[in-house]
């Protein structure tokens, strides 16, 4: 016992706050420890990762330099064609089409096949690298915008009453009576949705999946001739007459925002490749580049006229058509541009222009026909072939297609911070839905008391009565206003 005592007297001695001091000092160390050895795996892992990525992405794309004294813009096609490979030289051609113009264009995913389409309704499929026709036909109507869906082998065009899909042989395969007076047509490849703006103001999604309309809404804001779609949230940009453009998704009847971009009608819109910037156009010859996470504007410049139709490159190159002329501005995203980067004389007053994926080229529309022409370092030099591969064969193809349908994301996820899906829920809102009992379960593991089962069978008895005094009263009030005929036998007769 006095071994006992006399350790317990050391102990208190010392004191319970040393002891504690040694100990926490001791896990400080231990901890800080292992953080800087996961600090140093993580920066090795970086390190490797970029070494990794030099290493399987060689490529870099490269610009125009002009020498002293001289602009980029001055440099004309032939030029370029001269002093380039055999292979780049032939990716530059003329298509004069002066019969069915003006034509609008659209190139496929992967940038190998082009679609065309002529306002008096000339249509064909090309792929275009070795100048190989894959169908051409006439659709007797009028055509307002063609656009290929999930690969090259459909293709929807927007004619004067309906939107029809074809094959990449002409063949005709729906015909979407959902989306009528159709104007513009958006392709959503992730969602695979189709959008439509129409010429009564109207605007609707349709999952070409399934084939069903999953959304539409009246806008309210008239004629709807300027539609681009954002290829980071998947939302619709639309531009008005009245100067502003607004944003829609198909959850949600009211625009997400709306922005004042201009004073006067806005002409044409864009969005680059990451999503955050849009460029915008109007009728007082400004084209300004807005920030979309803050919808702000960061600068203006200046063109020859109002541009009615623009496209930013995957290096984010921005192209305008001008007239009769295609201007391309570089570096719009940091600041305003001083001069063009090049410039061409196309055929005839443009109506679409729009850069080929992965290649740079630059695809023109006009009255009079198509040009391929070449813009350096526009296209982007190392694809993904796991997103789009320019290379693929027909079993590639048919692997992709069924990779992005088990991919498909649900329209309902569409929203304006698209970062918002990867967010974890605060822990609170998980616990409160894991202390909530689903009332299912309770019916299944809970017994219900004596009492409760009595009072169930009293109100069932109750109402099965209540049941039949009405039908009673309703047989009785029929009688009444249509009597039978008196029947002096009546009481004489079986049941009577």
């Amino acid at each position: 016992m006095s071994e006992v005592k006399r350790k317990r007297s050391a102990r208190e001695k010392k004191g319970p706050g040393s002891v504690k001091t040694i100990c926490s000092k001791k896990v400080v160390q231990r901890l800080e420890k292992k953080r800087v050895e996961r600090r140093k795996a993580h920066t090795a892992a970086v390190a490797s990762s970029r070494k990794a990525a030099e290493f399987m992405l060689p490529e870099e794309s490269g610009y125009l330099e002009a020498d002293e004294g001289e602009a980029t813009a001055d440099i004309s096609q032939d030029d370029i064609v001269k002093l380039v490979d055999i292979q780049s030289a032939h990716k530059h051609f003329t298509l004069s089409l002066k019969d069915f113009g003006p034509y609008t264009i659209d190139y496929s995913s992967n940038g190998r096949h082009l679609a065309l389409a002529g306002s008096r309704g000339h249509a064909a499929v090309v792929d275009w690298q070795p100048k190989k026709l894959k169908c051409e036909f006439n659709v007797m109507e009028t055509v307002q915008d063609v656009k290929y869906l999930h690969n090259e082998t459909m293709l929807a065009v927007a004619q004067r009453q309906w939107v029809y899909i074809y094959d990449n042989e002409g063949i005709e395969l729906h015909c979407l009576k959902a989306l009528d007076s159709p104007l513009q047509l958006q392709f959503l490849p992730h969602h695979f949705l189709l959008a439509c703006s129409n010429a009564k103001g109207y605007l609707s999604w349709l999952d070409v999946s399934i084939g069903e309309k999953v959304a539409g809404f009246q806008t309210h804001r008239g004629r709807l001739n300027m539609m681009v779609q954002n290829p980071g949230n998947a939302i619709i940009h639309l531009g008005h007459s009245r100067g502003s453009v607004t944003l829609w998704s198909p959850n949600v009847k009211e625009p997400l925002v709306e922005v004042l971009a201009h004073q006067t009608a806005v002409r044409s819109l864009c969005v680059d490749k990451t999503g955050r910037y849009m460029a915008t156009s109007g009728a007082d010859r400004k084209v300004k580049i807005w920030d979309l996470r803050k919808y702000r504007c960061l600068h203006e410049f200046k063109v020859p006229a109002g541009p009615g139709s623009m496209h930013f490159s995957s290096q984010g190159l921005l192209a305008a058509g001008v007239g009769n002329s295609v201007l391309v501005y570089k570096d719009t995203l940091v600041k305003p541009p001083t001069q063009a980067y090049m410039s061409h004389v196309a055929l005839g007053p443009v109506r679409k222009v729009q850069f080929c994926p992965y290649e740079d080229i630059l695809g023109v529309g006009s009255s009079l026909g198509f040009e391929s022409l070449l813009i350096p370092g526009a296209g982007e030099p190392n694809f993904d072939s796991m997103e789009a591969n320019p290379f693929q064969n027909k079993k590639q193809r048919q692997t992709m297609e069924v990779k992005q349908l088990l991919d498909k994301i649900p329209h309902h996820l569409i929203t304006l911070e698209h970062e918002s899906i990867k967010k974890v829920r605060p822990e609170d809102a998980v616990i409160e839905e894991k202390n909530r009992i689903p009332k299912k379960w309770l019916k299944m593991h809970y017994k219900p008391s004596k009492s409760s089962m009595e009072s169930k069978r009293r109100w069932e008895l109750r109402g099965k009565l209540a049941k039949e005094k009405k039908e009673r009263t309703k047989k009785y009030e029929e009688a009444k206003k249509n009597p039978a005929p008196y029947d002096p036998l009546a009481r004489f007769k079986f049941g009577g």
